[in-house]
């Protein structure tokens, strides 16, 4: 009897090993379920109608929209060429007075510079000298005009008044027209009569623009040629912006391009792209566009750089959502759905973009409610709950 109790005994602790191994084996995979559960409570965010309003997650629903594909690039701000003018004394002569300097806002029609010229001397009184020609050219005619009316004087005498006071009034014309080449104004030339005539010998230099001095290569006593350039005046209202695109953005380069200028500041310009280089540059590849801009602030200055956006045609795209409702979340774009009680999250593929919207490929539907604004919230609320779970 005693000699069968140990057998009782190894019977009893064998099925107890086999029912403990069973447990072990069982229990893995109820913790694995367990894990499953709380993994898939992690791709939804919990959240109230009161917490969604506090946190201004602003839901929209899901429909079409336009992208409109956003090219950013360096830019370089250069003088408009249109407005700019490199002047040249039109007549040799001694520089007596040079006062306008770099940087100097100047007026249309102010004096740049005063040159001492015998050449413009010469040109004066020869239209003063016509001047008088056809004065008496004038009176002689209206004298034989007279005679000839009251038949005192021969026909052949009036016929050679009237070609002489012709010739006379060609010849002061000439002159006029020489002086107004020279720079002179009409008002300039009619004031030449009573000037002084020791004042004869003087030229004078004027804008012919508004604008600012932006060259100047002469100074008091320097005897200047009609070859050297000596001032170049700039109107710099209005300016270019030079910008450089590569292959990739090609695709921009076509009517209705938009273009804006971002400065240092922060402000930004819209230009108006009116050059386009037919051909790539060699040593670079890319293509040179020019941008014409308003600057009557004077918030730009030559030289500057910016960063200019290049705004192509705008697509429509069956759908797209605000830039902020798509987050990164390990790697995947990710989309916060609202359901009831808060946001499932949602991976999605994405196709073109802006710097506002973007278009949805696959994983929304049309129609659905999704987190459009504040989503970084619902981002670290989940990143949140991940770590917790990982604790």
């Amino acid at each position: 009897m005693r000699s069968k109790l140990p057998n009782i005994a190894l019977c009893f602790l064998a099925t107890a090993g086999l029912a403990a191994t069973a447990y072990l084996f069982f229990l893995p995979k109820q913790q694995g379920a367990h894990a499953e559960e709380e993994h898939v409570h992690e791709e939804f965010v919990a959240m109230t109608s009161e917490q969604i309003e506090e946190n201004g997650i602003l839901i929209m629903v899901a429909e079409p929209g336009k992208v409109q594909t956003v090219v950013s690039a360096p830019a370089r701000i250069l003088l408009n060429q249109d407005k700019v003018m490199h002047l040249v004394p039109k007549v040799n002569g001694v520089v007596h007075d040079a006062n306008k300097w770099v940087g100097q806002r100047i007026k249309r029609g102010e004096v740049l510079a005063v040159f001492e010229s015998s050449e413009m001397a010469v040109t004066k009184s020869s239209y003063l000298d016509a001047l008088k020609k056809e004065a008496l050219a004038a009176s002689n005619l209206e004298r034989e005009k007279q005679l000839h009316e009251r038949q005192i004087s021969a026909v052949q005498d009036f016929q050679n008044a009237v070609a002489d006071q012709e010739a006379a009034r060609i010849e002061l014309e000439l002159s006029r027209q020489r002086l107004h080449t020279l720079g002179l104004s009409r008002r300039e030339i009619d004031a030449l009569p009573d000037a002084d005539p020791t004042l004869l010998r003087n030229y004078e230099l004027r804008s012919p623009m508004n604008g600012i001095v932006i060259e100047k290569t002469i100074t008091k006593g320097e005897l200047i040629d009609t070859t050297r350039e000596i001032y170049v005046i700039a109107d710099p209202s209005s300016l270019w912006s030079e910008v450089y695109l590569f292959p990739t953005d090609f695709a921009l380069l076509q009517e209705g391009l938009e273009l804006e200028l971002i400065h240092p500041n922060g402000n930004k310009s819209m230009a108006r792209p009116i050059s386009i280089s037919p051909s790539v540059d060699p040593s670079t590849g890319a293509v040179r566009l020019i941008a014409e801009f308003n600057n009557s602030d004077s918030d730009w200055r030559q030289g500057m750089y910016a960063l200019a956006e290049l705004k192509g045609k705008a697509t429509s795209v069956a759908l797209a959502v605000p830039k902020e409702a798509v987050q990164q979340i390990e790697g995947e774009p990710t989309i916060f759905i609202y359901k009831e009680g808060g946001f499932e999250l949602r991976p999605v593929k994405t196709g073109l973009c802006d710097h506002q919207c973007i278009e949805i490929l696959f994983g929304l539907a049309p129609g659905e409610s999704y987190a459009a604004k504040n989503t970084f919230l619902l981002k670290a609320d989940h990143g949140k709950d991940e770590a917790e779970h990982m604790d």
